[in-house]
């Protein structure tokens, strides 16, 4: 043995399993997490930004854009996400048809 950790294979498979599942899995688990940092977004603007006032002071105008402003970049982060994580699971799906592999979890 030469004391390199890669040279160890076990002869169960069961990390090299674990981490083909993790591989097949994290698109769709980006696509969800997508998703519930949109859902975040809107709740984070409907709680804190809310309903624009009708004749604010300087001070609540501020206060507003600010908010909303964070509001909008979390939801912006959250459709980033949800299509990078669409894109990936499409590249997939594609290679895996190209490669005569059906199906999306196959």
């Amino acid at each position: 043995m030469n004391g390199n950790s890669a040279s160890i294979k076990s002869d169960d498979g069961v990390g090299s399993g674990q981490v083909h599942i993790k591989k097949r899995i994290w698109p769709y688990l980006l696509i969800v997490a997508g998703l519930m940092i949109v859902v975040v977004g809107f709740f984070y603007d409907v709680a804190f930004a809310g309903i624009p006032y009708q004749d604010p002071t300087p001070a609540m105008e501020k206060s507003y854009a600010f908010h909303s402003r964070i509001a909008s970049a979390i939801r912006w982060c959250g459709v980033a996400a949800f299509l990078l994580g669409v894109v990936r699971a499409f590249r997939r799906v594609s290679r895996k048809q190209a490669t005569g592999c059906a199906g999306f979890i196959a």
